[in-house]
């Protein structure tokens, strides 16, 4: 049975009323709400969201069915993933995605991935990079991989922006271990290796980097 409790935050008048809340957040950096501008729309459908006080961008009165939820924000990659209606068992959903039944509504919890252009803070620890093809050209369908060459920590699912461009945020770090990337746990060294997935090419030659706390790296991942 799920805690209820924080769900009367997205709608006190009733739990019944609203048919679908989209709560997207940012795990990676502040923990926080999104910074910068916001936009969620269903692509299926013309009705907007009704965004209340706390961040939940709601939607009240839909038919049973399945409906895509777009996001794009100033500062974040978009978003785009398939919301059922009514929610079967066991929910859809992804490493960024969750979804909750709550009496016959959706709750979807968004974690956003920060973009290139993310507004940083002052001493964050960055790998930045690109994935390109053999001509040079962008790859945007590609995923990255960090692996962590003392104790084998590993974590995928990076993606890129449509440049075939990549921000990783290495926040907390200790002097031999980065705690987290993008707000995923990873708890490996500071020598890393980067390598790219894409549908059609599989997967790129590796590349090796050390992490400095504070500085940013670049790397240019090509097939």
């Amino acid at each position: 049975m799920p805690d209820l409790s924080k769900f009367i935050l997205i709608e006190k008048r009733s739990l019944t009323r609203w048919s679908l809340a989209v709560f997207p957040r940012d795990i990676s950096v502040a923990d926080l709400r999104p910074n910068g501008k916001l936009e969620v729309r269903l692509t299926n459908h013309p009705r907007k969201a009704i965004q209340n006080l706390r961040g939940y961008h709601i939607y009240y009165q839909l038919e049973n069915g399945e409906y895509w939820v777009e996001i794009d924000a100033d500062y974040y990659l978009p978003r785009r993933f398939l919301v059922p209606l009514p929610l079967p068992a066991p929910p859809p959903g992804d490493d960024d995605v969750t979804l909750t039944d709550i009496n016959g509504a959706v709750l979807a919890e968004v974690d956003l991935q920060p973009g290139v252009t993310y507004p940083f803070p002052s001493g964050a620890t960055l790998v930045q990079g690109e994935v390109l093809d053999p001509a040079g050209n962008p790859l945007r369908n590609a995923t990255i991989t960090v692996t962590s060459t003392t104790g084998g920590a590993s974590v995928s699912g990076f993606e890129v922006d449509h440049k075939g461009q990549f921000v990783l945020f290495c926040n907390p770090i200790t002097h031999d271990e980065i705690i987290k990337i993008n707000g995923k746990a990873f708890g490996g060294g500071r020598n890393l290796t980067l390598q790219a997935f894409d549908p059609d090419l599989g997967a790129s030659p590796t590349e090796d980097l050390t992490v400095e706390e504070g500085k940013r790296v670049f790397r240019c991942l090509q097939y």
